[in-house]
């Protein structure tokens, strides 16, 4: 049995980083963070690459007219165990998490 790591990537965001499910697209995520200006959204989303077996986690944060999150990245090879796709998305989490923190407006909160 393979592993369907969309799904397993969506349960991992939701579950244990704060992120909600999009209620229209099957494979996208949102997460509020309380900035200086209010509540600023970020957005998650995975697909599959249409080159190679494996799957790319990209977020995006505006911030300055730029979005924030362009460098946080994750590509997840499609042969990895469940405990393995985990971690990444752990990984992917927690540097969303810092990224976000570091920008001005969340920056001014502090």
């Amino acid at each position: 049995m393979s592993l369907d790591i969309k799904k397993v990537v969506m349960q991992r965001l939701v579950s244990l980083h704060g992120w909600t499910q999009d209620s229209l697209l099957d494979f996208a995520a949102t997460k509020q963070y309380p900035t200086a200006v209010g509540m600023k959204q970020a957005s998650v989303r995975i697909r599959k690459d249409s080159t190679e077996p494996q799957y790319w986690l990209n977020g995006e944060y505006q911030s300055e007219g730029n979005n924030a999150l362009a460098a946080c990245v994750g590509c997840i090879r499609a042969d990895l165990q469940i405990e393995e796709v985990e971690a990444l998305v752990d990984t992917f989490a927690a540097k969303a998490d810092k990224t976000v923190s570091e920008t001005y407006a969340a920056r001014l909160l502090k």
